[in-house]
Formats: structure tokens, C-alpha cells, sequence
């Protein structure tokens, strides 16, 4: 944002939003960061054979922790994606109390979930109707998560932690 500001010649107002950005991301970890539970989160899902994750250092893996989840490869020091199998992901996140997957084109449903692999049944967040998912093709996450991380941050904290006051969801819907 500051870049694009500069490069603009804009860079006071980029500093501007970028303050109020920044500011708006440090006031939602605050508010969770005192929270007792801290949901284990799992991400995305079995394609093709493997299951991509999020390293430990990732922003992915930075934003669950963030918004007060606990990740299952936290202590993994990449930054990039791991490419896992499935009883590599299940014994690490059997008991994930939220599943967050990201799709493209399609609106997944628990049953689409469980018709890529018959197992994905077992986890738990499945199992408790805890699976939301975001269909990239129709939410904007792509385009305004790299200027406003905060709107993602505050998603996550509503999921992870539905007993704070409710904000409307722009990118997930919970999986039927």
C-alpha cells in the first residue's frame, strides 16, 4: 500500500490508511489475545492425492494464531505451503475445531467435502458442523487481503470465537 502510495505520488495518504489498517488489525489481536480457548484450525484440503498447508512461518499461519487459533504446523519453520498426505494431516489435526477451506468456482457442501475423500468425515470439525469455506471466484479475499489484512483477521476471530460480538462474514460461509 505504502509502495503504491509513493509510487502514485500519493504517499502521505498511503501512510494514512496504512496507520488506520495497521491500528485496525492490533485492536482485534488485543481483543482475542486474552481469550481462554484457542480453537485448533485446520486449512484447506486433500487435491489430487496431497493436502497443501500453510508453513508455520506462513501468513496464514501468522493470521490463525492472530486471531487467537492454534496451529497445527506451528513450529514448521517454511513460509510456503507443505505438501502433505492425508494420515500426515490427520495425525496432526484429527481434533481441528475449525476447518477453513478455500475453493475456486465452487460452493463447496459438506457432502462435496466428503466426496473428494470419504475420510474427511472423521475430523472432528467436520464431524461438529465446524467447516466454512470461501469461494474465491465469488468473494473478493484475493484482492482487498493484501491491503486489508484486518478484514480477514477480524473473520477469523469471529469464527474462532463466535461468542464475541458477531461481525458480518465477507469471504467464509459455514459448509451445509
Amino acid at each position: 500500500m505504502r509502495f503504491f502510495g509513493r509510487l502514485y505520488g500519493r504517499g502521505a495518504e498511503a501512510d494514512s490508511i496504512f496507520s488506520r489498517v495497521r491500528d485496525s488489525y492490533d485492536r482485534i489481536v488485543a481483543d482475542v489475545s486474552g481469550k481462554e480457548n484457542k480453537p485448533l484450525v485446520l486449512t484447506e484440503m486433500l487435491t489430487d492425492g496431497y493436502w497443501f498447508v500453510p508453513g508455520g512461518k506462513s501468513y496464514m499461519a501468522r493470521m490463525i494464531q492472530d486471531a487467537g487459533g492454534r496451529y497445527p504446523w506451528s513450529t514448521d519453520r517454511s513460509r510456503g505451503s507443505l505438501q502433505l498426505d492425508y494420515s500426515s494431516v490427520y495425525a496432526r489435526a484429527a481434533d481441528a475445531d475449525v476447518w477453513l477451506i478455500r475453493s475456486f468456482g465452487h460452493d463447496l457442501t459438506l457432502d462435496d467435502i466428503q466426496s473428494v475423500y470419504l475420510l474427511n468425515g472423521q475430523f472432528k470439525a467436520f464431524k461438529q458442523n465446524n467447516v466454512w469455506v470461501a469461494n474465491t471466484a465469488e468473494v473478493p479475499l484475493f484482492e482487498e487481503f493484501p491491503f486489508h489484512p484486518d478484514l480477514l483477521l477480524r473473520e477469523y476471530a469471529s469464527i474462532f470465537h463466535p461468542a464475541t460480538p458477531p461481525h458480518p462474514l465477507r469471504y467464509f460461509r459455514k459448509a451445509r
